[in-house]
């Protein structure tokens, strides 16, 4: 049974979003108001049955405070009000205290390059998810319903992940829709004179945005850019910044980064099958171009272990920025 409560009589302005409840667990969104610098604030309101913040579902209201600490989680809008409260910041709120990190930080290079934008839908679609952290480097923060918590919980910290990671991570991943799009030039969609092309067309969509199960349609099959975009984002969140066991934090990275591949090495491990001597010709047409640019051969150099302290350290750098 999904319990909704009701409205609390000290919300600012108008009783806002309705309560959701993973496995009778949840949260009400009870109302948006403004922030400290002029973005937007949701308060959330703890639902009575839940004997902690955290939702096994949607993740610890508690996470940001647990992991960035309470200096750097009151600079980025979060404010516990009480026991069963919090205010937790939008997109443009964050965004804005992320411009006031970046002015603390003198080294450009070590500056946090990604933002936040609200999505017009609660839930982005895959291939709308991964476009926007692709080649803008935002991630949604939704407005209302599960969403918006299931974004702050999990995905907040992945402005932090260090840049190095992120830009590699990024090279990969324009990679797929480029050459999706480099392809499209000479066959469109409805052009089947290659046996293998409609085989290679659905590698490519289920490459980007995975497969569901058959039986379980909210469960990836096959895991696709924007799933492993998710699990990367994660990566500093929850109990994964405190490494309890390496299998967990290999699971959340994105392969090419484990394995220390190029984007050409991800391309051609994706496509190396392909028979068909006119794809192996526009494949080969493709790498030829991208070569010019030397991000396209330049491998991931940084191991398992490395991987983990880049992360951790990072954490903390950006702690210290606002800790005293």
């Amino acid at each position: 049974m999904i319990h909704v409560l009701g409205r609390v009589s000290h919300a600012v302005g108008r009783p806002y979003f309705e309560d959701y409840a993973v496995a009778n667990k949840g949260y009400l969104i009870v109302t948006k108001m403004k922030g400290p610098r002029g973005g937007g604030q949701l308060l959330v309101k703890k639902n009575s049955y839940l004997g902690s913040w955290n939702d096994s579902f949607r993740g610890n209201m508690e996470n940001s405070f647990n992991i960035l600490g309470d200096q750097l989680s009151d600079f980025l809008g979060f404010k516990r009000l009480s026991s069963d409260e919090i205010l937790i910041p939008d997109a443009e709120e964050l965004n804005r205290a992320l411009q006031e990190l970046n002015k603390k930080i003198v080294k450009p290079s070590d500056r946090i390059s990604t933002t936040f934008y609200e999505p017009t839908l609660d839930r982005v679609p895959d291939r709308e998810y991964a476009l926007e952290y692709v080649f803008k480097n935002r991630l949604p923060v939704a407005h209302r319903g599960s969403e918006a918590v299931h974004d702050i919980n999990f995905h907040l910290a992945g402005a932090f992940m260090p840049e190095v990671m992120v830009a590699h991570l990024r090279r990969h991943y324009q990679t797929a829709f480029e050459f999706e799009a480099f392809l499209n030039q000479y066959y469109p969609k409805t052009d089947n004179k290659i046996a293998e092309w409609g085989q290679v067309k659905n590698r490519l969509s289920k490459w980007i945005v995975g497969e569901n199960d058959v039986k379980n349609p909210n469960i990836k099959s096959i895991q696709g850019v924007s799933s492993y975009i998710d699990f990367f984002t994660a990566l500093v969140g929850d109990t994964q910044l405190k490494f309890p066991e390496y299998s967990t934090l290999a699971a959340y990275m994105p392969p090419s980064l484990l394995r220390k591949q190029s984007p050409e090495d991800f391309l051609r491990e994706q496509f190396e099958r392909v028979r068909d001597p006119d794809l192996k010709l526009l494949l080969d047409r493709f790498i030829k171009i991208k070569r010019n640019d030397p991000s396209f051969t330049e491998k991931y150099n940084y191991s398992f272990e490395e991987n983990k302290k880049l992360i951790l350290e990072r954490v903390r750098f950006i702690r210290g920025l606002v800790e005293k």
